[in-house]
C-alpha cells in the first residue's frame, strides 16, 4: 500500500480519476442546438438556454472558444460572445461578459434557435496522468514533507472549499504586503475565472489579470 501523499499514492489516485466520467471524443469543435433564452439574472448577463437538441456532457464546462448565435424567425443571425457555461439539468446556462443590448433582450421572444459551438478539452486528466509519470518531469518521492518541505497542498472532493481556501490565503498575504504579486496556475479558463471571481468577492480591492488566449481580462473593483 502507498503512502499516503507520497508519490505512488498520487500517481493512484490520477490513474483512478481517469476511469471516472465520460470519455471525450476528439471532435475538435462541437455543436448544440437550443429552442429557448431567458433571462437568469438582473444583470442582463446570465442566460438560461433550454431545449437541447442533444446531451448536454459535464465536461462543457471546461470547455473553450463559446461561440453562440441567435437565429431569429426571419433567419437573420446574431452573434454574443460567452465567456462560460454551467450545465443546469439538461439546460445550460451561459455568461455573457458584457450585457446584451436592450434592442437584443427586447426580440428575445422572437428567436427561432439558439446555436452554441465550442472546443471540448480533450482528456485532461490523461494528460495531467501522463505528465505526472514522466521521469523527465518529476521525481518521486515517499514522504511530500520531506521532498517538498516548503509546498502547502489542499485535498478534497469538489464543493469542500478549496478554492476558498486558496483565495482567503492570497488575501492574507496581500494584506501582509500590498506589493506581493501571486501567480495561480489552473488547467482551464472557467477554473481561473472562478478563482478571480473568488477573490473579488473576498475582497473588491485585488487587482487580478486573467490571461488567456486569445483574451485578458482585468478583474478590479476601479
Amino acid at each position: 500500500m502507498s503512502v499516503e501523499y507520497s508519490y505512488d499514492w498520487f500517481k493512484a489516485y490520477l490513474k483512478l480519476l481517469t476511469t471516472y466520467g465520460e470519455k471525450q471524443d476528439t471532435q475538435k469543435q462541437k455543436s448544440i442546438s437550443f429552442q429557448e433564452i431567458k433571462p437568469y439574472k438582473a444583470d442582463n448577463k446570465y442566460f438560461l438556454l433550454c431545449g437541447a437538441s442533444s446531451y448536454i456532457s459535464p465536461e462543457i464546462e471546461n470547455a473553450e472558444d463559446f461561440k453562440v448565435s441567435l437565429v431569429f424567425g426571419s433567419g437573420k443571425k446574431e452573434n454574443i460572445t460567452v465567456e462560460g457555461v454551467s450545465k443546469k439539468g439538461q439546460d445550460l446556462l451561459i455568461y455573457c461578459r458584457e450585457p446584451l443590448s436592450n434592442n437584443t433582450l427586447s426580440r428575445l421572444s422572437n428567436i427561432f434557435k439558439i446555436e452554441i459551438n465550442f472546443t471540448p478539452v480533450i482528456d485532461l486528466l490523461d494528460r495531467l496522468y501522463k505528465a505526472f509519470t514522466n521521469s523527465n518531469n518529476i521525481d518521486s518521492w515517499q514522504d511530500i514533507t520531506v521532498a517538498m518541505p516548503s509546498l502547502d497542498y489542499i485535498y478534497g472532493p469538489p464543493g469542500t472549499g478549496k478554492t476558498t481556501t486558496i483565495c482567503k490565503n492570497i488575501n492574507e498575504v496581500l494584506n501582509a504586503n500590498s506589493n506581493a504579486k501571486i501567480l495561480v496556475l489552473t488547467p482551464t479558463n472557467k477554473a481561473s475565472d472562478v478563482v478571480c471571481k473568488k477573490l473579488q468577492d473576498i475582497n473588491p480591492n485585488i487587482y487580478a489579470v486573467r490571461l488567456s488566449k486569445p483574451h485578458v481580462y482585468i478583474y478590479n473593483a476601479d
